[in-house]
C-alpha cells in the first residue's frame, strides 16, 4: 500500500556564520563590557537571569555598524525565503547586549510584534549553554508516543525542545513568535547580541525617503 506523508506547519530557523566580522569582534566585546560597567544593572533585566541586559539601541553605536549593515541585508533575504514581501518595506532594528555570568540563563519567552528575531554570538566559551526552542504546537505536550532517539533529534520530528549549540560569530534568526530560551551558562561569561526586526509603517511616497535613510545608516 502506498502511503503519502505530508509535512505540515514547519517553523524555520536560519543559521549562518558572520566570519567577516571577526576583525571587529574584540572591539564589540570591549564596548559591551564598557557599557555594563557604566550602567545600572538593576534596571536591565528582561528574560535574562544572572547577567546584564543593555538598552535596545546597541546597534546604533558606531562600533556595531558592521553588524547592523550585514543584518539589514540578511534580514531581507530571510524574509523573502520565509515568503514575505520585503521589497516595499523599511525595517526598524532593536538590538541589545546579553551578558550571562556563570549560572546565567534566559527564561523561555517570545518577542511580541517582531517579524524576525535573532541572536549573534560574540563570546561562547565551552559550557556556555544551548539555545533552545519550545515546540509551538501546544497539543504535542499531551503526546506520549515514545519516539526513537534518532527521530526525536531531527528538526522535523522533534517534540518538546529543539536545541542549537551556539558558536562564536554565529547568528541564529527565527520568527519573533517562536518561543525560546537559553540554558544555564556553566562558563564564566557568555556574550551575545539579540535583535528584533519589525516593519516601519509608511504612507505612499515615503518609501524612497526612508530607504535613503536606511542606506545612509549602513
Amino acid at each position: 500500500m502506498n502511503v503519502q506523508r505530508i509535512e505540515t506547519y514547519a517553523t524555520p530557523i536560519w543559521i549562518t556564520n558572520l566570519d567577516s566580522l571577526i576583525p571587529f569582534q574584540n572591539a564589540m566585546i570591549d564596548e559591551i563590557e564598557r557599557q555594563r560597567k557604566e550602567a545600572d544593572d538593576s534596571i536591565k533585566q528582561k528574560s535574562n537571569r544572572n547577567g546584564w541586559h543593555s538598552d535596545l539601541r546597541i546597534l546604533e553605536n558606531p562600533v556595531f555598524k558592521p553588524l547592523r549593515t550585514i543584518l539589514q541585508d540578511l534580514s531581507r533575504k530571510i524574509l523573502v525565503d520565509y515568503g514575505a514581501n520585503a521589497e516595499d518595506r523599511v525595517f526598524r532594528f532593536a538590538g541589545w547586549a546579553n551578558v550571562h555570568d556563570k549560572g546565567g540563563y534566559n527564561v523561555s519567552h517570545v518577542h511580541p510584534g517582531s517579524w524576525i528575531s535573532g541572536s549573534f554570538y560574540l563570546k561562547v566559551p565551552e559550557g556556555a549553554g544551548r539555545l533552545f526552542f519550545e515546540d509551538p504546537r501546544q497539543a504535542t505536550r499531551m503526546e506520549h508516543i515514545p519516539l526513537l532517539p534518532e527521530r526525536n533529534n531531527e528538526p522535523m520530528r522533534a517534540r518538546g525542545k529543539f536545541n542549537i549549540i551556539p558558536k562564536e560569530m554565529m547568528v541564529v534568526m527565527f520568527p519573533g513568535w517562536f518561543e525560546h530560551g537559553v540554558e544555564d551558562c556553566e562558563c564564566e561569561q557568555r556574550i551575545s547580541i539579540a535583535f528584533n526586526i519589525t516593519p516601519v509603517q509608511i504612507r505612499q511616497g515615503q518609501l524612497d525617503q526612508l530607504r535613503k535613510l536606511e542606506n545612509k545608516s549602513k
